[in-house]
């Protein structure tokens, strides 16, 4: 039994990719594995290093390897593990060939991995694990992979738990036959695969799903990388429904916002004072429609995502088409293209969609940012003219009185109060057509406040010193009626404000 375990090497957060790369390391240390001695070129380490990690600068490399201990070092019955780089993918492989003495086949061998690796937490990188049953014929031999051969593996796995799916093998590789368990199941991110070779073939069995050249990835092991990726796309594809729901929430917001600054025709026909939409629904709306572009999961967020998973796509079966050969058009290898091909219309077919629903949006936008603006110059509109109105009355009335020379009963010391009131009375006008024109400005509301505590203030100031004709005692009325109305007209609106509602 051979096992390939990919993991993603590239994530901005591997954090928990590099912890389960190096407690699978360490789990072959443990019974039944026992994998405790060196192996492999001098210079290579039995546990990877911290830099291994760190430097992403690496394309492939051996970053470690070991063995079980044997004291026959030529034992033909080898446990090896090495830990590899390959560009953007960690690779642990480990193959267990036992002695027949020990009763172990590929039932125990596949029984014994999904014990030691159950208690490891799965990674957000995990890419895939391939395990590969390897057998050979007992006779001399062409392979086929037929009915009666198929029968034979089947009969193999019968104590499988996938066993029925097992469909007819397909010819690769040097005289090999291939069968992977339930083919059809393509969101397993976990594979099963048996691979059958001639009568004493072991080193071509071995060189095309074990280890190559001088500890290199053999082409089949790379072939079940690629395809790793691939379904690993498919896998965060269909996990992640917000792909799918993005643009249908898109076109649903678009169609409420378009009804919502756009009455329809017939409305503004049967009712010809129909109100638009209000100011302030308005920019909810240009929030809204902000927000579903540019969001946690807006339109261009997910589009950007989905063009870098369509990309990731492509070059994940662009290689593995490389390594299986053009030939390759039955089994696992017919199904892997016909999932990037599924995979690829999908994508397609989302960025399509959401490119309308972007489309869309950004003419909602464009709509809501000129009403917006004409409901800002219809309000200005407004409040100028009932500023020029008040300023103009006032005008009037100081013209009219300077012109009839009509001379107002006031005494003296009341003469400042008034004047002072009638002047916070014109700037709290001003103030209040400023609040109106500016209602989500926070400074407009606190200028607001001071005026009205001004002009409250004032009026008492006024009142007292009708009140107290004595000039002595109108300094201190008037002081103090001043300060008290300012501080009890300031304090209202804010202890207004934090009150409970």
């Amino acid at each position: 039994m051979v096992v390939h375990v990919f993991i993603a090497a590239d994530r901005d957060h591997g954090i928990e990719d590099q912890q389960y790369v190096l407690a699978l390391w360490q789990a072959l240390t443990r019974s039944p594995f026992n994998m405790t001695e060196a192996l492999g070129p001098q210079g290579v380490p039995i546990e990877p290093r911290i830099q291994h990690f760190i430097d992403r600068s690496q394309q492939s490399h051996l970053l470690a390897a070991r063995r079980t201990g044997n004291p026959d070092p030529n034992s033909p019955y080898p446990q090896e593990a090495l830990l590899r780089r390959e560009k953007d993918v960690y690779c642990v492989s480990v193959m267990r060939e036992l002695h027949p003495s020990e009763g172990k086949g590929w039932i125990e061998l596949d029984e014994e991995w999904s014990a030691a690796t159950a208690t490891i937490p799965v990674p957000a990188g995990l890419l895939g694990v391939a395990r590969v049953f390897l057998g050979r014929l007992a006779t001399p031999g062409a392979l086929d992979p037929g009915e009666a051969l198929t029968d034979l593996v089947r009969f193999r796995r019968a104590q499988a738990p996938r066993a029925e799916s097992l469909g007819l093998g397909v010819s690769a590789g040097p005289n090999l036959a291939i069968w992977e368990e339930d083919a059809t199941s393509d969101e397993l991110i976990e594979r099963r695969i048996i691979v059958i070779g001639p009568q004493n073939q072991d080193a071509v069995l071995s060189a095309w799903a074990w280890v190559a050249g001088q500890q290199e990835l053999p082409r089949f092991a790379r072939y079940l990388m690629h395809a790793a990726k691939l379904r690993y796309e498919w896998s965060v594809w269909s996990r992640d429904k917000k792909f799918q729901r993005s643009w249908r929430d898109a076109d649903a917001i678009v169609d409420r916002l378009l009804r919502l600054v756009t009455p329809t025709l017939k409305e503004n026909e049967r009712k010809r004072h129909t109100p638009g939409p209000s100011h302030t629904q308005l920019l909810q709306a240009s929030e809204e429609v902000v927000s579903l572009q540019a969001g946690e999961m807006g339109l261009a967020r997910t589009a950007s995502r989905l063009r870098a998973m369509r990309r990731t796509v492509q070059i994940a079966t662009a290689n593995f088409i490389a390594q299986s050969g053009n030939n390759q058009l039955n089994g696992l290898f017919a199904a892997d293209r016909a999932l990037a091909e599924w995979l690829g219309q999908q994508l397609d077919d989302d960025l399509t969609y959401l490119d309308a629903a972007r489309e869309s949006a950004s003419q909602v936008a464009g709509l809501t940012d000129q009403l917006i603006q004409r409901s800002y110059h219809r309000r200005q509109e407004r409040f100028n003219l009932g500023l020029t109105g008040i300023v103009g009355a006032i005008l009037m009335g100081l013209a009219a009185i300077q012109s009839l020379q009509y001379t107002v009963p006031i005494p003296p010391l009341v003469k400042p109060a008034l004047v002072t009131t009638l002047g916070l009375v014109a700037l709290m006008v001003s103030l209040i057509v400023l609040r109106y024109a500016a209602p989500e400005r926070r400074w407009a509301r606190v200028l607001v406040q001071v005026g009205f505590g001004l002009t409250i203030a004032a009026l008492i100031w006024t009142l007292t010193s009708l009140v107290a004709m004595n000039p002595q005692l109108t300094r201190w009325w008037s002081t103090a009626g001043f300060l008290i109305g300012f501080a009890s007209a300031a304090a209202a609106p804010i202890l207004h404000d934090r009150s409970p509602r």
